[in-house]
């Protein structure tokens, strides 16, 4: 199965609506949790993107 990387810097913001669209194209998610101590993966390689949240400004 396909799926996108996401890095997520604080928790409340999540990827909200972009989820039911992941959702509905059949691509899972694998969240990565920045802000719980969680490290940005090395390589993408086989995901289908990455998605990256933003944060306070």
């Amino acid at each position: 199965m396909r799926y996108v990387i996401v890095v997520q810097h604080v928790q409340p913001e999540g990827i909200g609506c972009i989820a039911n669209s992941l959702k509905a194209a059949n691509i899972e998610t694998q969240i990565c949790e920045i802000f719980s101590g969680h490290s940005v993966p090395q390589a993408v390689n086989g995901a289908a993107g990455v998605i990256i949240m933003g944060g306070p400004m």
